[in-house]
């Protein structure tokens, strides 16, 4: 759909006015409203089950300020609103209080016609965590199709809620394929050496709808360009198309004097819209450098938080909407311990009570509990803050002890 070229926030007034040229009907994935009343129980009523009918069914686009004639739009009109930030706000609250589970897919701008008159531009994405409830009044369900807004029967309700609990299935078994197949060593062309991996895995929900594919070309050309832990030497990075989509890779070494290039990283896009990202030397330098079994944490915890937004960045341009799914795995650290920037073992004096029993992470693969991205203004402190936990967790720690008060990552 004409909307869907162009990401929300780039929407402008003359693409509201390519709709009445075209003649753009409502249908299941849009609607027009002249006018928006709901301050009355009944018509935010309305409004609520008009914005879940959209995330019970393939997502679409409620446009506030346009009218229409039978279905297609006549003229931008607008509507009156003296202070557009709080109004997109007091409509963002209804949506979050009063629909359950909450849709984590619903964005809003307001663009200007004339002076203090202003359109809404209401997207709401498919929903993978459906079927969601209008909880005021009688709670019901709704969903849209080529007839407009109708309420689920007990059939429709059913099958929803089966759908829902398939998608997760669909992710993890996505997360586990994958895992194996990196761990056997089948990620041709590259080849990662055998010390400590790290694997994240960034899965959009939209994975369960098997029809949903994206241009990866679109990225392409830009990925091996974006300097992160992955592809941490842009001079030797390479790029492939492949059977799953498109790979960006690092090798470092001389072909002619080495038997075989020596990769240190590699992200994988896949048309379904997943990033795969592994990197197998940040974990182990004390190992290469020193022969100790030790994670000198602050330098990895530096580089991931850098490059996660980089990542996500991509995900984005390439027209990956959220939620999505952050996993993370880490292969080849078992007996490995970590090392703190004041917890070195080699000032033993300064360790506390708990790591003088010199605990070692014992699980291999070690399988970090997922973290789901509801948008991608969301600060990379916030999103990875449970998986650093859950890391020095397996070291033997209550915590990872680099976040303040504000929940923001500090270097020691």
């Amino acid at each position: 759909m004409l909307l869907d070229a162009k990401p929300l926030e780039d929407l402008t007034l003359s693409d509201l006015q390519k709709l009445i040229d075209d003649e753009v009907s409502e249908i299941t994935r849009i609607d027009y409203k002249s006018e928006l009343k709901i301050s009355a129980g009944d018509a935010k009523r309305e409004f609520l089950s008009d914005v879940s009918s959209f995330a019970n069914a393939k997502g679409g686009y409620i446009i506030v300020g346009m009218q229409e004639t039978a279905g297609k739009p006549t003229a931008i009109t607008g509507i009156e609103i003296e202070n557009p930030d709080a109004e997109i706000r007091r409509l963002d609250n209804l949506v979050r209080d009063l629909i359950v589970p909450r849709i984590p897919g619903v964005y809003m701008k307001e663009i200007q016609v004339e002076g203090n008159r202003y359109c809404i531009v209401i997207r709401i994405q498919q929903s993978w965590v459906k079927p969601h409830m209008v909880e005021m009044g009688r709670p019901k369900f709704f969903i849209r199709n080529s007839k407009g807004k109708h309420p689920l029967d007990y059939h429709e309700i059913r099958s929803a809620f089966d759908l829902s609990g398939d998608v997760r299935q669909r992710i993890e078994q996505f997360q586990n394929r994958r895992l194996t197949e990196i761990i056997a060593g089948n990620t041709a062309p590259v080849r990662l050496g055998d010390g400590p991996k790290t694997i994240l895995h960034l899965i959009p929900l939209s994975l369960a709808d098997t029809s949903v594919t994206f241009d990866i070309r679109k990225i392409s050309e830009s990925l091996r360009n974006h300097k992160n832990m992955f592809l941490a030497s842009i001079e030797h990075s390479h790029e492939r198309y492949n059977l799953e989509g498109y790979q960006a890779y690092v090798r470092v070494g001389n072909k002619e004097k080495d038997k075989e290039e020596a990769t240190t990283g590699y992200v994988q896009v896949f048309r379904n819209g997943s990033f795969e990202a592994v990197e197998g030397w940040l974990l182990g330098p004390l190992l290469y450098m020193e022969g100790k079994k030790k994670i000198a944490i602050v330098g990895y915890e530096e580089r991931l938080l850098k490059s996660l937004p980089i990542l996500l960045q991509k995900q984005k341009e390439l027209g990956v909407e959220p939620p999505i799914f952050l996993m993370m795995s880490f292969t080849g650290l078992t007996e490995f311990v970590i090392e703190g920037a004041n917890q070195s073992s080699r000032s033993p004096e300064r360790l506390p009570w708990y790591r003088r029993e010199n605990y070692t992470i014992d699980h291999d693969p070690l399988v970090i509990p997922d973290v789901l991205i509801e948008n991608y203004e969301t600060e990379p402190d916030i999103i990875l803050r449970p998986i650093l936990d859950a890391l020095w967790n397996a070291g033997g720690y209550p915590e990872c002890p680099h976040f303040d008060a504000r929940g923001k990552w500090q270097k020691p």
